[in-house]
């Protein structure tokens, strides 16, 4: 569990537990891809990033495939547009 305090923004860590909040997440990721991750506006990359971020770290799921995935090619992706 990560520490909410050292977090830049205020967070309630409970949201992102919330199984409708996991599954809309769950449902985005089985969307996206490299394609889609590079033609999204900054706002997209980093809500996107915001959201994978916070399911994997604060939601009780952190070790399911589809988020471990999701994690990994964010990272990619990421490291592919700089």
């Amino acid at each position: 569990m990560h520490d909410l305090k050292s977090l830049a923004v205020a967070v309630d860590a409970g949201v992102w537990a919330q199984m409708s909040v996991i599954d809309a997440v769950r449902v985005w990721a089985h969307e996206m891809n490299a394609e889609k991750f590079n033609q999204g506006t900054l706002t997209d990359k980093f809500v996107w990033t915001y959201s994978v971020y916070m399911i994997a770290g604060f939601s009780k799921i952190g070790t399911k495939a589809w988020i471990t995935r999701a994690v990994k090619d964010t990272g990619t992706w990421l490291r592919t547009a700089m």
